[in-house]
């Protein structure tokens, strides 16, 4: 079935059609050449745009009929499945949800977001390194905690952490790490480990993982006790 907008005009100028293919099995809804195949109810539409650049084709999510209103789209090309909030123009400000050329992906379930990995057992996820430039808080208000008790002595626990220098199994990377072994920091400070859920190709498993930030308020802990200790031999010293 053929529709014309011009009801003068021959078959061959048709701008949209409806078929159906008994073998495939296929419905097909078509507009011709770079016509907009639209969906509308009174006040909001959803379109399919044949066009822009490229082989970049877009689904157009509007809340107002009129051609300003509602630029968000889904779009689809030879790199990338991502989403769009204005124009036709893809740029580095736009969400890229799966790119197939380098792999990078943002993937949201019912735990978290992950960055090129799903998430397993924390609300946000990365796959790779995090860059920033401004600042991370954690909330840290006294009004939001209880049990509050005064660490314990811990210069003598610190001193038996190993610092070491590393590189990461199953990477071409060349750069080196500095830190801890997790399962090493575990048997001292059991409280600075927590799991995270290797999403391996070949399997899944549970790897550990150290709270680094927790490392801080030791460290200041430490950093007093030996304080105390330089300001007795000092006094000692004094007194002689």
């Amino acid at each position: 079935m053929f529709f014309c907008s011009d009801q003068n005009s021959g078959p061959a100028s048709w701008d949209g059609s409806i078929s159906a293919d008994r073998s495939s099995g296929i419905f097909l809804i078509q507009a011709r050449n770079n016509n907009i195949f639209q969906l509308r109810s009174e006040s909001n539409s959803i379109q399919y745009l044949p066009r822009a650049t490229g082989e970049r084709t877009f689904f157009h999510f509007n809340y107002d009929i009129s051609t300003t209103g509602g630029s968000n789209y889904i779009y689809s090309d030879n790199n990338a499945l991502g989403i769009l909030s204005t124009g036709f123009e893809v740029t580095a400000s736009d969400v890229s949800i799966f790119n197939y050329t380098t792999g990078n992906s943002i993937g949201i379930n019912n735990i978290g977001t992950g960055i090129n990995r799903n998430a397993t057992d924390y609300e946000f996820e990365v796959e790779g390194d995090i860059g920033l430039t401004g600042t991370i808080y954690g909330l840290s208000d006294r009004r939001m905690k209880k049990n509050i008790t005064n660490l314990q002595p811990v210069l003598n626990l610190l001193m038996q952490l190993n610092p070491v220098r590393y590189q990461f199994k199953d990477t071409e990377e060349a750069e080196y790490n500095i830190g801890f072994i997790a399962q090493e920091v575990e048997e001292i400070f059991p409280d600075l480990v927590g799991e995270f859920t290797s999403t391996n190709e070949e399997e899944i498993e549970t790897l550990k993982a150290v709270k680094y930030m927790e490392l801080i308020p030791i460290l200041v802990e430490a950093i007093k006790e030996q304080q105390k200790e330089i300001d007795e031999l000092r006094s000692l010293i004094e007194n002689k």
